[in-house]
């Protein structure tokens, strides 16, 4: 999320009833053997998933995001 944030920022979370194009989100990944969480921001909205990109990435990820899967929006960042 270089330049919003950098590699060790502290951020603060919040779980919400609804998120938005443009609201910073920290989402969990599921993979095979591993599972962590993402902090990107969402660009598009369709129905009950969202798809996101990390701000110094050139296009956006792969997966879309459920909303299930979404931690909360980060509120403050340090």
């Amino acid at each position: 999320m270089v330049p919003t944030f950098k590699k060790g920022d502290f951020i603060i979370i919040k779980r919400q009833t609804e998120y938005a194009v443009g609201d910073i989100i920290t989402y969990i990944v599921r993979e095979e053997n591993q599972t962590y969480y993402v902090t990107h921001r969402i660009i598009e909205k369709n129905e009950d998933e969202y798809i996101t990109k990390g701000d110094a990435n050139n296009r956006e990820d792969l997966q879309s995001v459920k909303s299930d899967d979404i931690k909360g929006k980060v509120l403050f960042h340090k």
